[in-house]
């Protein structure tokens, strides 16, 4: 009988890191490039407001910024890997971190690390609907924004709930355009190069409104509640045994590449062509000016089109994530199919942009930026948590590795220090 040819993601469940001895450049590209071009495709409003907005505040003097959180990023997603193959005996089922925390710290630690960031979370679906609102009064003045706002709730939650996969590929496409629009306009804005290599040279924001978007691109990208975040990604797919540690890596590295030509196209952007301007970025109309050294009288519509399209796709994933982190935190298993009322719950989140109503009268750009920049806030208990699991004795069925209890330590600071700028800028 004929041996049943595995395709490419079960050949990397079962094997993990197995490329051929022929045709390795081509498992390479096959393996890593739907995940690197994921992250053009699923970029949230609030990674390319925040961006935008401290580029637009700061010039190219916080470029170090897009280099940094890309590097944290990828070492979140591996530690996170690694500690959830260590916490857990080979062939048995992985736990997610919050299960970790509460089986290994207690169920009160438990809450109090992954509580504010659940909540945080539904304050970023409630500023996505403020922008939805504001881009379909935009692109169809009829439609007044709290109408949008209201109506927004319901939309998300039937393309969601009911799989209107169709919908969902035509809003990626949006987003991808978009993305790709301030990659190549990153180029033909005629950037200082000799400033965006003074850029990479740490320091700190120079106001409030440098620090809250300095604290928003933070926690959009790699704060802590990232740890939990991919727990979930790296759970679900199986990838959690020692023989997935090396894909994780090929993954992450690329995928991160990816996510810094991103955003270093979006800042770069924002710095050659709204820092000169003065242009401080609160609305998406004024966003839009990033993009006219390429898509002139168009940019308005690239924009307006590609951040509606951000908001929907994202919107589904928050809540998606976020149904998973409170499930989590009553203890029951976070999967749709062993706990049902997950659904429920789902729609329920997707139900809360309607609420975006009550804080129409804030700037729809400068409220997602805010929030945020208030996920940092939830960012060091998480990191706390994830140091104890390291440090404490019988928790981990492998020695964990120097490097990565002090990566950790240093995630830790580097959130302390943003969620200070978020506090400071806010207040």
């Amino acid at each position: 009988m004929e041996k049943q040819k595995l395709t490419l993601a079960e050949d990397r469940l079962i094997n993990g890191w197995n490329p051929p001895e022929k045709g390795k450049l081509k498992y390479i590209i096959a393996s890593v490039g739907p995940a690197a071009l994921g992250v053009g495709l699923s970029m949230g409003p609030g990674s390319i407001g925040s961006a935008l907005q401290l580029g637009a505040l700061s010039g190219y003097r916080m470029l170090w910024v897009m280099l940094i959180i890309s590097l944290a990023m990828a070492v979140e997603t591996y530690i996170t890997n690694y500690v959830i193959y260590g916490g857990h005996v080979e062939g048995t089922r992985a736990s997610t971190l919050i299960q970790l925390f509460r089986t290994k710290i207690g169920r009160v630690p438990a809450f109090v690390i992954a509580a504010p960031g659940a909540l945080a979370f539904c304050f970023v679906l409630m500023s996505q609907g403020t922008l939805i609102g504001t881009i379909i009064n935009n692109l169809v003045p009829a439609i007044p924004a709290p109408v949008a706002m209201v109506l927004s709730g319901p939309v998300i939650a039937l393309i969601f709930s009911r799989n209107f996969e169709t919908v969902k590929k035509i809003f990626k496409v949006m987003l991808g355009v978009l993305t790709a629009l301030f990659l190549i306009n990153g180029i033909v804005s005629g950037p200082d190069f000799i400033a965006c290599l003074r850029g990479m040279i740490p320091s700190m924001p120079a106001s409030s409104e440098e620090a809250v978007a300095f604290a928003g691109v933070v926690g959009g990208s790699c704060g802590g509640m990232t740890f939990i975040l991919q727990s979930y990604g790296i759970r679900n797919n199986g990838l959690t045994e020692k023989k997935h540690l090396k894909l994780v890596v090929v993954d992450t590295l690329v995928t991160c590449l990816m996510f810094f030509i991103w955003n270093l196209g979006i800042y770069i952007s924002a710095a050659a062509v709204l820092n000169p301007a003065g242009v401080a970025v609160s609305s998406a109309l004024q966003a839009a000016l990033a993009l006219e050294p390429l898509a002139g009288p168009f940019a308005k519509y690239f924009m307006l089109l590609g951040i509606l399209a951000a908001v929907i796709t994202s919107a589904g994933g928050v809540c998606t994530l976020n149904a998973c982190i409170i499930t989590d935190i009553i203890g029951k298993e976070p999967n749709p199919q062993e706990t049902p009322m997950m659904k429920k719950i789902n729609i329920g989140l997707c139900l809360l942009v309607s609420f975006s109503i009550f804080y129409g009268n804030i700037s729809s750009f400068s409220f997602v930026v805010a929030v945020m920049a208030g996920m940092t806030l939830a960012g060091p208990l998480v990191c706390l948590g994830i140091l104890v699991l390291m440090f404490r004795r019988g928790v981990m069925q492998v020695q964990v590795p120097t490097w990565q209890k002090v990566m950790v330590f240093i995630i830790l600071l580097f959130n302390l220090y943003a969620a200070y700028n978020a506090v400071l800028g806010l207040l």
